[in-house]
């Protein structure tokens, strides 16, 4: 029996649907404002990541803008206070809910691999905590912190890129324990395959087609 069977599902409903208000609560409340604000985004919201350049454009951004360093310090000590505890909740249920230690959709994994599954909704909640902690610091109203700045885009891929990496439905099977489920996590990368072609086999297509061309020619020749 597994122990995410044990689960009630009203449980993971329950932590969904808080998941969801407060996200649209953080939206709706801070980030859209915020866009409307300053024609910048949030960069919680850069999902394939940034650098310091972006760090200290958006510090020159807040010290010219009072209002929007308001929406910004509020969205920190409102939902997002509660927001990363949520969904590393619900994530965690519904890892224990999806696979076993031993296999998840019927593959089989290392029972260490397995188990360590269960540490990627902790690594996000950590990350999406430092995250919060990093922006108060390099955009606070004292003297930014180089280290607070430095972290800062860090900890966002590792936040959004990290567990999506390991859950990657193209990674090879012992290292993707959970790549059927990537998908249903959000978890989604394009994919871009390299097409090859073996050139002896074009060489000898080439050489086939031209002794068929010099065929043909000496027939009509003749």
């Amino acid at each position: 029996m597994k122990a995410g069977s044990r689960i009630p599902l009203w449980i993971v409903a329950l932590l969904a649907a808080l998941c969801l208000a407060v996200l649209a609560w953080t939206t709706f409340g801070f980030v859209v404002p915020f866009k409307h604000e300053t024609g910048q985004a949030v960069l919680d919201t850069y999902f394939a990541g940034y650098d310091e350049s972006a760090v200290f454009h958006m510090q020159k951004l807040l010290d010219e803008n009072e209002t929007a360093t308001r929406l910004l310090r509020a969205m920190y000590f409102g939902p997002e206070l509660i927001f990363p505890a949520l969904l590393t909740a619900l994530l965690f249920l519904a890892f224990l809910k999806l696979g076993s230690g031993g296999a998840w959709f019927g593959r089989s994994a290392h029972p260490l691999v397995g188990k360590a599954v269960y540490l990627l909704p902790f690594i996000y909640g950590i990350a999406d905590y430092g995250e919060n902690i990093s922006s108060l610091i390099a955009f606070g109203d004292g003297t930014p912190s180089g280290l607070a700045t430095q972290l800062l885009p860090w900890m966002t891929r590792l936040k959004f890129r990290k567990p999506c990496h390991l859950l990657h439905p193209h990674r090879p099977a012992r290292h993707r324990p959970l790549a059927l489920a990537a998908p249903r996590l959000g978890c989604y990368q394009p994919v871009h395959r390299h097409v090859g072609f073996d050139s002896r086999a074009t060489m000898k297509s080439e050489s086939t087609s031209t002794f068929a061309g010099r065929a043909r020619a000496e027939g009509v020749t003749k």
